[in-house]
């Protein structure tokens, strides 16, 4: 999966937050709120997204663009990369450097219950 830019990811996360086929209009009422961007600038964002296989752009009177990775999907590609090239593969690595200045003790808990919680899962 390639990586996405801070702008296209703001456009994913309307998407997946709708949970349905977007039109540009529809993307772009909800990031107005918070960016000026242009419409022109929106569309560059969609099209780049198809272009990068998250996005699959139907067309009709008006497109439509629905997501084609989930954002569950898209975090665990991105955190196995991010695992992988800092701290080469290494689980334990990533939690040593979070766990050593970064984190409470109450932090700390949560995190080794949901870790916990995830391998139940996978049982």
């Amino acid at each position: 999966m390639e990586k996405i830019s801070d702008a296209e990811f703001e456009v994913m996360q309307v998407i997946w937050k709708e949970g349905r086929p977007m039109t540009p209009g529809e993307v772009m009422e909800h990031v107005s709120k918070e960016k000026e961007w242009k419409y022109s600038t929106l569309k560059t964002f969609l099209a780049r997204l198809v272009q990068k296989g998250l996005l699959a752009c139907e067309s009709g009177r008006v497109n439509t663009y629905r997501a084609l990775v989930s954002q569950k999907e898209y975090k665990r590609s991105e955190t196995k990369k991010f695992l992988n090239s800092i701290h080469k593969g290494s689980l334990r690595s990533m939690l040593a450097s979070l766990c050593k200045d970064d984190i409470s003790e109450q932090k700390l808990d949560e995190l080794m219950k949901e870790i916990s919680e995830a391998e139940e899962k996978e049982e």
